[in-house]
């Protein structure tokens, strides 16, 4: 199965600990917002927190997009609903080692549209 499409599951069925073992061990996800970048068990408590807000429905990924796919990098597109009622379209590069997240990168761009 596609890594995209095990994400996208992931998400589906709200389970955190699937997208969690994606996680290469040498994960880091950049934030370009911050100028950081978060390391990986950072990174697992702030992607458990919007799971757990994904289950609760105060956040939520549709329209799921997978733009380009290969053994080196996922590219994808996304809309995430927050629990302040904002949106963003989101582009999300995941860079890709061994068959598992290496270093994640996301832009976004607030919308008003559904």
């Amino acid at each position: 199965m596609s890594l995209f499409k095990v994400i996208v599951n992931s998400f589906d069925a709200k389970d955190v600990n699937a997208f969690i073992g994606l996680l290469h061990e040498d994960f880091v996800m950049v934030s370009h917002q911050t100028k950081t970048e978060i390391p990986r068990a950072q990174w697992i408590e702030i992607i458990t927190g919007m799971y757990e807000g994904m289950k609760i429905g105060s956040m939520e990924f549709s329209k799921n997009r997978c733009i380009f796919e290969n053994e080196k990098i996922l590219v994808m597109h996304q809309i995430g609903k927050f629990s302040d009622g904002t949106k963003e379209a989101i582009l999300v590069a995941h860079i890709l080692k061994e068959g598992k997240i290496m270093k994640t990168e996301t832009g976004a761009t607030p919308i008003e549209w559904d």
